[in-house]
């Protein structure tokens, strides 16, 4: 079997193994028959407001807009691509700022914008705004613009709106708000407003109970996803927070060839739950909110909970507090751990404006239609890969110029760790119950990494030449 064929079939196994550990292990925090009604975040910010007034400034809140200065387009040029037919004219006619009842979308990629057919019903004008080019581009969602491809309410308010009511096509907020995450708050409403003021120790827990916390990864997979839910929309009709994700929603998997680059890595928009499910953090049940922030943007950027290579290497270290050491930080940084090594922190470490963490396992991919996303694998592309897919940058030789091709990449890489994993093997095979204890600590410090070399290649080589002499394995050889 080639090295893509078995990559690929590694990416299939690890999706569905995440799929099932998402099925028994996400169940509703607080099941409920009836869902509680929505509120409103005015409601909220009554008890709430902080939070309420940073979540304002997030993407999250402004994912759907009628103030008209949220408009980022110009409408001074691209006459041909914004000419459409509207209801009850008689001629095409390219549509302007005021036939713009809604702006969907930050404008961090690109922009869409809303035209009232009737009375609270939507279509999505069949042109966007392409943010970092400046111009206009087609929006080509079926031949037609009256196809239902456009209708507002049945293909995108749900992801983009807070208390959807499905059989009335109406919703409670404009953006994604405190509800759209937590839950209807009626109870919790309801609960706070009968403690009053001063509520005791037993009405708090009553007040927190009647909400849902909103960390489920589930909650974020509702938006941040493809798939279908039974009545062939694509998003999850009749989920709410606390619920089980795929009871309602059948998520795009690996098979669906045509929203996958062959990295494993998704080729369309909004998909980071499908990469998040078949990575190895859903399946040690880490979720979204222990990465990002909700709330607010102020902070850190990508609403992270603190600066990227501190969060990534908060998890992997080597603190008996992480339960399975998981010692990447000391490998990549080069820390003692064994008294018979001098530690030799590595070159990406100590490189300049350098690599971190994220350079490597949060890849930016292109995705169809224009513009690229930051993958949430949390995978490399490898050179073989990329190799396959000429639209892919794989994570090695953008940085590594000295290197004459990908390939030649790919068979360093692959004679590091072929040679780490073998020398590993061999020394374990020599332990003896006289084996000193180092040993086998520089053994599970190198293996726990987990990059077999690639982190740092002198200070495992180094670890590995001292565990070699100690075994006497070089005389054997």
């Amino acid at each position: 079997m080639n090295r893509l064929k078995l990559l690929t079939l590694t990416g299939i196994i690890l999706l569905v193994a995440g799929f099932s550990l998402l099925a028994i292990n996400s169940q509703p925090a607080t099941a409920q028959d009836e869902p509680p009604d929505y509120v409103g975040s005015s409601e909220c910010s009554d008890c709430h407001r902080d939070l309420v007034r940073v979540h304002d400034d997030t993407a999250h809140a402004r994912t759907l807009s009628d103030d008209e200065d949220a408009i980022l387009a110009s409408f001074d040029a691209g006459d041909d691509v914004r000419t459409v037919q509207f209801p009850g004219e008689d001629a095409a006619r390219p549509f302007t700022a005021d036939d713009v009842a809604f702006v969907v979308g930050t404008g961090k990629y690109v922009q869409r914008y809303l035209y009232e057919v009737d009375r609270n019903e939507y279509r999505v004008l069949p042109a966007e705004w392409d943010v970092a080019a400046g111009a206009w581009r087609a929006l080509t969602l079926a031949d037609s613009w009256e196809d239902p491809a456009y209708d507002w309410e049945q293909s995108c308010a749900y992801c983009h709106v807070t208390g959807y009511n499905f059989e009335r096509d109406r919703w409670e907020d404009d953006g994604v708000y405190c509800e759209a995450c937590h839950g209807g708050g009626e109870n919790h409403v309801e609960e706070a407003r009968d403690a009053g003021r001063n509520p005791s120790d037993e009405e708090l827990t009553t007040i927190r109970a009647a909400i849902q916390p909103g960390t489920d990864s589930q909650v974020c997979g509702q938006c941040h996803s493809r798939g279908t839910s039974a009545d062939g929309r694509p998003y999850p009709v009749g989920y709410y927070p606390g619920a089980t994700l795929t009871d309602t929603f059948t998520l795009v998997t690996l098979t669906q060839t045509d929203h996958w680059w062959a990295s494993g890595h998704a080729r369309q928009m909004n998909m980071q739950y499908n990469e998040w499910v078949g990575s190895a953090h859903a399946q040690n049940e880490t979720d979204c909110t222990d990465c990002h922030n909700p709330h607010t943007e102020e902070t850190f950027p990508d609403q992270l909970v603190m600066d990227g290579y501190a969060l990534c290497t908060s998890c992997h270290n080597q603190s008996p507090a992480q339960g399975d050491p998981d010692p990447v930080r000391e490998m990549w940084e080069g820390l003692p751990v064994i008294d018979q090594v001098v530690a030799e922190p590595g070159i990406h470490y100590l490189a300049e404006d350098g690599p971190t963490c994220a350079t490597c396992h949060t890849v930016t991919v292109p995705v169809d239609g224009g513009g690229d996303r930051v993958s949430h694998a949390l995978q490399p592309i490898t050179p073989a890969v990329a190799l396959t897919e000429a639209a892919l940058q794989d994570s090695c030789t953008g940085c590594h110029t000295e290197v004459s091709s990908p390939a030649l990449m790919q068979e360093l890489i692959d004679d590091i760790q072929n040679n780490t994993h073998t020398r590993i093997d061999t020394a374990r095979a020599a332990i003896t119950d006289t084996t000193p204890a180092w040993v086998i600590t520089a053994l599970d410090f190198v293996e726990r990494d987990g990059s077999y070399g690639i982190h740092n290649y002198a200070y495992s080589d180094a670890l590995l030449d001292a565990v070699y002499e100690a075994l006497n394995l070089y005389a054997a050889q």
